[in-house]
């Protein structure tokens, strides 16, 4: 379903460093996601048409590009999110940028899969969506905590982290894939071209 952003949907983000949109993907779409994921993963947009279909969601993608101020984005990375699995963001306040070799991160989307309950309110902010469907759109720089998410029983979720036009691979600790590109021939440095790290969306 396409979504057109008003002016208090960019204030509250610029405000906030969050906004959440339901209603972004069909009942089967979000009924496939939730069965290929079985674990904490990245990438899966690589093997799977059903994960690649949300990811390159052009309409996510235009919401990113007007949420951040920016022209183009290209695809950082998914990652999967279970809260069965062992975690693999620190368990400490960290930004998605933080956490990223891919960099910039613009802002990352966090999709719901399953139904269940949330978390209480944290400080700083558990970036966890309320209902099966929603997407939460977060800023790559706001401080976050993923643990409360990733406590929750049975839960799935799908982050899609999105760069600019010009990715760059970067050694970052905090980030558990940091080494993941170098299978591709990419060494840390090296700008990502678009034939691995294709271009979602770009405004004319």
């Amino acid at each position: 379903m396409r979504l057109m952003l008003e002016s208090h949907h960019r204030d509250f983000f610029a405000k906030n460093g969050y906004i959440a949109f339901t209603d972004l993907f069909s009942e089967e779409a979000l009924s496939r996601a939730e069965s290929i994921i079985t674990g904490n993963a990245r990438d899966l947009w690589r093997a799977h048409d059903a994960m690649k279909s949300i990811a390159f969601q052009k309409n996510c993608a235009e919401i990113a590009t007007e949420l951040t101020n920016s022209k183009t984005v290209r695809i950082a990375y998914d990652q999967s999110l279970c809260s069965h699995a062992s975690p693999t963001f620190p368990k400490a306040p960290f930004s998605l940028e933080d956490a990223s070799c891919v960099q910039p991160i613009l802002c990352g989307m966090i999709l719901r899969l399953t139904r269940g309950p949330s978390p209480e309110k944290t400080i700083p902010f558990c970036p966890c969506p309320k209902e099966r469907g929603e997407a939460l759109f977060v800023s790559g720089k706001m401080l976050i905590v993923l643990d409360p998410l990733l406590s929750l029983e049975k839960q799935k979720f799908l982050l899609i982290a999105y760069s600019n036009n010009r990715p760059q691979y970067i050694a970052k600790e905090k980030d558990p894939f940091v080494n993941s590109l170098k299978s591709m021939g990419y060494a840390f440095g090296d700008h990502l071209n678009a034939s691995t790290h294709p271009v979602i969306f770009s405004r004319p």
